[in-house]
């Protein structure tokens, strides 16, 4: 994660963004990017407004706006409850295949 770790320091806040959704990273560093990635969407929307600190509200709001990659989420996908089990068992199988495929 060091490249978009540089350019997050450089200010690059898009080509950071950018590079961590286009690159496949190993699970071990997903934590580490998953913060890497909020903690660049915060100062991204300070450095747009023109603000200080951001309100949890704020953070809350930039996070469901802006949801983590799918090449560097850690967990499995969820369905709610709304689906039957058949249902359910389908898109377990389809997105059980590979994520960034395109299927």
């Amino acid at each position: 994660p060091s490249p978009a770790y540089y350019l997050f320091v450089q200010g690059s806040y898009d080509k950071a963004l950018s590079y961590i959704q286009c690159t496949p990273f190993p699970a071990s560093d997903h934590p580490q990017l998953q913060t890497l990635w909020f903690d660049t969407l915060y100062e991204q929307f300070k450095e747009t407004r023109g603000c200080g600190p951001l309100t949890p509200a704020q953070k809350y709001r930039t996070r469901t706006r802006n949801p983590i990659p799918p090449n560097i989420r850690s967990t499995k996908f969820k369905t709610n409850n709304m689906f039957d089990a058949s249902t359910k068992a389908l898109l377990d199988s389809y997105f059980s295949n590979d994520a960034l495929s395109s299927n």
